[in-house]
This record gives C-alpha cells, sequence and structure tokens, in this order.
C-alpha cells in the first residue's frame, strides 16, 4: 500500500504543490519519441538556451537531447512505434507511459510543454493538462503538426487537435492553409534539414571511385528495421551474385536498432561501413561521399537530397497499416519533394510494392547508370534552392522556433502579471 502512494496518483498529486525550479528564467518539458524528433529537439533547446542561458529542460528524449541537459524519464525509444498492428499490442505499455509523463508534468509545473511529433501521444498528454489548472496553465506546443492536409476530413482532424493545442510548429508551408482555416495558431519553421545548409555548402567530400557505395537507411524504428532490412539485404546479396563486386554497403544507425540491423548485415563484413547517426558529421559525409540511397521514407529522404545523393523511396509495412493509410491518405506520393512538386521526381515503392523483385532493379539502374543519378538530383535543385531561401531570410528553422516560443512565454507571463 506504501509504494501504491508512493508512486500514484495520489502521492503525484499533493507533489503538484512543489514549487517551480528556482533561479530559471522558464521550465520547458520536452516530449520526443523518435530519433527525428530527438535531432529537432536537439537544435531547439540548443537555440533555446542560446537566447536564454537560464532556461531549463526536462521531459523524454534521446541521446542528442541528453547532451543539452535533458534527464529523460524513460527510455525514449519506447514512444517509436510505427503501424497500427504495433501501436495495439503495446498499448498498456504506452497508457502507463502516458500516466507517468502526466504525472511528471503535474509535479514539476513547467511553463510549456513541447512535444515533437509522436502526435498520437502528445494529443493525449496536451488533453489530459487542462487549460483551467487552478494556478498553472502551461503552454502547449506540438513542433511537427499531423499530417492532415493529406487525409480525408482534413479540416476535421485539424479542429479536433486545435481544441488541445495552443500553438503549432510547421515544417512547411503547404501545411499551414488548412491550420489557419481551422483557426490552429501556427507558424512555419523549415523543415529539420536546413539546419545543416550553410555547413554542407561549404564542406566538399572527396569521393572514392574505385568504389560504388550505396547507402542504406532502414529506418529509425525497430518496426521499420524488421521490414526494411530483410529486403535491402537480399538485394545486396543478388546484386553481387549478379557480379557487381566493388559495392561498398554504408548503414547509418540509432543506438536502439542496432542489434536489429545486425539480425541481417554482420560487422565482420569488409564491405559494410558502418555509421552513428547521431554523430552528425558522421552521418552527412557518408551520405555525401556515396553513389546512391535506398531509405525508409521519412526525414532521411530530405537529408539525402541536400547531400546532392539519388535516392529510392521504400515504404513496407503490415497488411492492417497499408490498408489504413490507403483508406484516409489523399495524396499520392510519400515523399515531400514529389508531393511538393507534383511529380514522381524520386522513385517510391510502397506497401506491397516493396518487394525483392521491384526494388533490386531501381538499385542497379541507379549504381551503373550516372544520368540517372545525375536528373533525379537537377530536377530537385528548385526545391531545395527554395529552402536555401527561406534560411537566409529567416534563419534556421531552430532558431525560429526558438523565437516563436519565447515570444509566446513573455506574452503569456506579460498577460498573466
Amino acid at each position: 500500500m506504501g509504494g501504491f502512494r508512493r508512486h500514484g496518483i495520489f502521492h503525484s498529486l499533493l507533489l503538484s504543490r512543489k514549487k517551480r525550479i528556482p533561479h530559471c528564467s522558464y521550465h520547458i518539458y520536452v516530449i520526443a519519441g523518435e530519433s527525428s524528433g530527438d535531432k529537432l529537439g536537439y537544435h531547439l533547446v540548443h537555440s533555446l538556451q542560446t537566447m536564454d542561458s537560464r532556461l531549463v529542460v526536462s521531459g523524454v528524449g534521446g541521446p542528442l537531447l541528453k547532451e543539452r541537459g535533458l534527464d529523460s524519464l524513460f527510455p525514449w525509444e519506447e514512444l517509436s512505434v510505427m503501424g497500427w498492428s504495433s501501436v495495439l499490442w503495446r498499448i498498456p505499455r504506452l497508457f502507463y507511459r502516458l500516466k507517468q509523463v502526466e504525472r511528471d508534468i503535474r509535479v514539476k509545473q513547467p511553463d510549456a510543454i513541447i512535444a515533437i511529433d509522436s502526435k498520437g501521444f502528445s494529443s493525449r498528454i496536451f488533453q489530459r493538462i487542462a487549460r483551467n489548472e487552478k494556478g498553472w496553465s502551461p503552454l502547449r506546443i506540438q513542433y511537427v503538426g499531423p499530417s492532415v492536409w493529406a487525409i480525408k476530413d482534413g479540416w476535421k482532424a485539424a479542429q479536433q487537435f486545435g481544441k488541445w493545442v495552443d500553438h503549432l510548429l510547421l515544417l512547411f508551408p503547404l501545411e499551414a492553409v488548412l491550420w489557419k482555416q481551422a483557426n490552429v495558431p501556427c507558424t512555419v519553421v523549415g523543415p529539420s534539414f536546413c539546419e545543416n545548409l550553410a555547413w554542407l555548402d561549404k564542406v566538399k567530400y572527396p569521393r572514392n571511385h574505385s568504389t560504388t557505395r550505396l547507402v542504406a537507411l532502414l529506418g529509425s524504428r525497430i518496426q521499420e528495421v524488421k521490414r526494411s532490412a530483410p529486403l535491402v539485404m537480399k538485394c545486396i546479396q543478388l546484386l553481387r551474385n549478379q557480379g557487381i563486386h566493388n559495392l561498398q554497403v554504408v548503414i547509418p544507425y540509432v543506438g536502439h536498432t542496432l542489434s536489429w540491423i545486425e539480425n541481417w548485415f554482420h560487422h565482420e563484413d569488409s564491405d559494410i561501413e558502418w555509421v552513428n547517426g547521431e554523430d552528425e558529421k558522421s552521418y552527412f559525409e557518408a551520405l555525401c561521399t556515396s553513389d546512391l540511397a535506398v531509405a525508409v521514407s521519412g526525414t532521411a529522404v530530405m537529408e539525402c537530397h541536400i547531400c546532392q545523393l539519388a535516392v529510392i523511396v521504400i515504404y513496407p509495412c503490415d497488411g492492417l497499416t497499408s490498408y489504413m493509410i490507403k483508406r484516409k491518405v489523399t495524396v499520392p506520393y510519400a515523399s515531400m519533394a514529389n508531393i511538393m512538386l507534383d511529380h514522381s521526381i524520386i522513385p517510391e515503392l510502397l506497401f506491397e510494392q516493396c518487394k525483392v523483385e521491384n526494388l533490386l532493379p531501381l538499385i542497379k539502374k541507379g549504381l551503373i547508370e550516372t544520368e540517372w543519378r545525375t536528373q533525379q538530383l537537377l530536377a530537385l535543385q528548385p526545391w531545395i534552392h527554395s529552402f536555401r531561401e527561406l534560411v537566409h531570410c529567416q534563419g534556421k528553422p531552430s532558431e525560429r522556433a526558438a523565437k516563436t516560443i519565447l515570444s509566446l512565454l513573455s506574452k503569456k507571463r506579460h498577460d498573466e502579471a
């Protein structure tokens, strides 16, 4: 019984009287449950702390956010779930973590809760932290909004999500149209790859022409790796059997996916180069010095674009997830560049199309035909240039996001005074 009181709701409500952390200007509670969210959070918190050295951060995050001083409440990868089937069998654990985060927030009483991606989890947290909390009402900010612009009844979904959030930080201008129509406050800050545009424009990495380098970006979630790794590995084996012997395979990984990738790719293989995906310089160097990438749909695809690396997009998933996506999604492409340019520039193999017989000839063509790779990169140049202009005019995404957050916090504090 004592254990229940110590760790249960009753104890947490008593602790909710605890005063805020002294000697800090603002206390930010961050929730980042994805590798891409951890990276976004790292840059955001760095910019916030640069602008306000007394800012304190707590919450849930990965190794990059840990470098910025965040002591994660629990292992962040527990929130990294893909696909309907994977979510269903993890519901009890997710609800346990949901309650744990809610209690932690009520105890610490931060000035703002910033959820990065992880929209399903964050929306439930926002609902639980009611706006009319007596004597305490944190700002609720969602960084990377739900893709309501890409689904049926998106306007209704935007209105529903908007009930529980005070402000949205969006990555792309096209997202803002529907949110504004739904009267949800939002700011377009730009995608995460813009953080490194200026740096990558200055750095020149030499390419080794004695080998052909293929990057396998197998995903940042375990469910993605489980489906993509055997598919890509089979294609690589067949390529080598067909006479491509100088093939160097580059495999970026994040900590929690490494052991799963090793089920199909072995460290002893001298033709495999392992790269820590959490080390940005090593990661971008690997992309810049390669010839072709196969990437699970997501942030990694756009990172290939800015590194001038041609890419083939894959998205293998279970039948239930495939059915639900097809039922809801209205856009014809998965890659943001294809969506924004309204043209199939980047080849995509989605759902049941993710088969060896479809992927193998695409990889072979991409490795052998230099002209094919060049045409893809040339077609993407106007798209990449638009983001260079965005950075030039507005600064890095993390800086714009930090300024927006601090402005909202300052206004809130002034209104409450």
